[in-house]
């Protein structure tokens, strides 16, 4: 985690941009372009189908310009297929989100891949909010307030209410747009000037990527 507070404060930046669309060179072209204003790149391997070469090239595209590299899969499994699961990933990407329905089990799996804790959604009628404090208590305990201290691999959690955006953990919040409210299947958004407690990382998707001049949106971002 505290690698993490180390890279937003190198960075001076708190924008992940979230890439949700089948076009690899579009990816490409808005690294380039908005890599300054960015800490991170949020994807899903499974829209985009990458080969083998662009991984590795992508992957090391960010590392060029300082920006991690997050395969947004909310893993969900019983710990021994997890850790199966994610050597995929060990070698191009710098982190997974995770989510723990399964018990903590799945977070004690160890791994050179970091991960993100999925506590809250920003969907409507999702259930996660129904435990979010069970899922939260648990990230607690796996991070030294329990029986399960010294987890290094837990480097934050994504979440959505104030209750956990206050709290001393890095905190990452979904769903940022500043033009909309919500979309037709569900997804709710939240401006960022509304935000009482601000998040160490916020996740910005449509609010840039469709948009006609991303360069000059993504200033109103930044706080």
């Amino acid at each position: 985690m505290d690698g993490l507070r180390q890279h937003i404060e190198r960075k001076q930046s708190h924008i992940i941009l979230a890439y949700d669309k089948n076009n690899y060179q579009g990816l490409i072209e808005f690294i380039h372009m908005l890599h300054q204003d960015l800490i991170g790149i949020k994807i899903h391997g499974e829209i985009l189908n990458l080969t083998t070469e662009q991984d590795r090239e992508l992957y090391s595209l960010c590392h060029k310009y300082d920006l991690f590299l997050w395969e947004d899969r909310k893993f969900n499994d019983i710990a021994n297929t997890f850790g199966h699961q994610i050597k995929k990933y060990e070698n191009v990407r710098d982190y997974v989100s995770v989510c723990p329905l399964s018990g903590y089990d799945i977070l004690q799996v160890d791994s050179c891949l970091k991960y993100f804790v999925l506590i809250e959604m920003s969907s409507k009628n999702n259930l996660m909010s129904h435990i979010s404090s069970k899922l939260y208590n648990l990230v607690l305990d796996e991070i030294g307030n329990g029986n399960f201290q010294g987890n290094k691999n837990i480097a934050g959690i994504i979440c959505q209410s104030d209750i956990f955006l206050k709290e001393n953990i890095v905190t990452l919040k979904p769903g940022i747009n500043i033009n909309k409210k919500n979309d037709d299947v569900g997804q709710r958004y939240t401006h960022v000037q509304d935000l009482k407690y601000k998040p160490n990382l916020i996740i910005v998707g449509r609010g840039l990527t469709n948009v006609s001049n991303p360069k000059e949106e993504i200033k109103l971002y930044k706080y």
